[in-house]
């Protein structure tokens, strides 16, 4: 069951519940942007473009800096600083969104 969030950005509720759906979901999309969890590391696998939103004490696989991952090369990390609150990195996900879809000529469409 696929939901819009805002025209161009979707919601696709109980994919998870099957990682065979999950999996072919993620390889057909142009980027997946998500806290740690599930599809993260199954983008990340896959070698699909992830954008990870982290926390300030982030779990040790994403490391102590940068906005890299060693063994998902295809993962971009997105840190909160202690200073700052979340309004900050989503600000930074959103400008590189625009970057993203006009270097890539990608364009958010409904399914």
């Amino acid at each position: 069951d696929v939901q819009p969030l805002v025209p161009g950005l979707w919601t696709f509720p109980g994919v998870t519940s099957d990682l065979d759906d999950l999996a072919a979901l993620i390889s057909a999309l142009d980027l997946v942007v998500s806290v740690d969890n599930t599809n993260v590391q199954l983008a990340g696998a896959l070698g699909r473009p992830v954008w990870v939103l982290l926390p300030d004490s982030p779990e040790w696989r994403y490391g102590a800096g940068g906005d890299s991952m060693p063994w998902y090369p295809s993962a971009k990390l997105y840190r909160r600083d202690q200073s700052e609150d979340w309004e900050a990195v989503l600000a930074r996900v959103v400008s590189d969104l625009a970057d993203f879809f006009g270097q890539t000529g990608n364009r958010p469409s409904p399914a």
